[in-house]
């Protein structure tokens, strides 16, 4: 089953299985609040699947900023 058939199917996190100790712990943290959760290569996968539209590019600020949240580091 693929990463994205498995949460269409109701999964609330995709773990590789090499995944780190500290990635383990924020998967278990984010579904334990109602969140859904996935390294962050498997993001980006799935977002560049959907493209960016082309009235509605973030600035480079913008995207400074999301990178700095989805790290913790803002």
């Amino acid at each position: 089953m693929t990463r994205v058939a498995a949460l269409r199917r109701g999964a609330r996190a995709v773990v590789q299985r090499a995944i780190c100790g500290r990635d383990a712990g924020r998967s278990d943290c984010a579904v334990a609040d109602g969140l859904v959760w996935m390294p962050p290569a498997v993001q980006a996968a799935l977002t560049a699947q959907f493209g960016e539209p082309e009235d509605k590019k973030l600035t480079l600020r913008e995207r400074e900023i999301v990178r700095h949240v989805s790290l913790g580091t803002a």
